[in-house]
């Protein structure tokens, strides 16, 4: 009786994993929906996870017009250097209880064709100009190869308070060399 159980336990984990996994880079197949994530995880990810890659991660929300009009600009990034070590996340701040706003953001990310990590910050709303250092999206942190942060983009260094994704992929380049 354990062998049948054991299989029957293998299968479904084959099954979950099955269900479960990200579509290929590149592919037409939907985008996963922001998964949620403590910060102290998302820091873990940073250091384990992406060590040795150049690594951008793009604050955001939906309610957020520029960070809805500038993200195709983070799928284009993604498509072109991936390949060279750059490691695209994207972290929504939305509240992850709230399930109209996860549909929105899983939706859009689904129209962006934006095939790469999507978390959702799952912490208490101090957490962002506590931890984070901003009051809020958009925001876009670059750290190098070894997890440190090289250049946060939040448009506090520009007039019109806009993130300049042109400044990003020139940092990026420079750092993936």
């Amino acid at each position: 009786m354990t062998w049948l159980r054991s299989a029957i336990l293998g299968c479904c984990l084959l099954g979950l994993l099955a269900t479960c996994s990200r579509p290929a880079l590149g592919s037409d197949e939907e985008p996963p929906a922001p998964q949620p994530i403590k910060f102290n995880a998302l820091v873990d990810r940073l250091k384990n996870q992406w060590q040795g890659k150049v690594v951008v991660v793009d604050f955001w929300s939906d309610s957020c017009l520029p960070c809805k009009r500038d993200f195709p600009q983070l799928v284009a990034l993604h498509r072109k250097l991936h390949e060279q070590g750059l490691i695209c996340a994207s972290v929504n701040l939305d509240d992850p209880k709230n399930s109209r706003q996860m549909r929105a953001a899983a939706k859009f990310l689904a129209d962006q064709k934006a095939n790469f990590d999507h978390f959702v910050l799952d912490e208490e709303p101090e957490v962002v100009p506590r931890k984070l250092g901003f009051a809020g999206p958009p925001a876009v942190f670059v750290f190098d190869r070894t997890g440190k942060l090289a250049r946060r983009f939040d448009g506090s260094d520009d007039p019109d308070g806009e993130v300049s994704y042109k400044a990003i992929e020139e940092l990026v380049v420079k750092l993936l060399k």
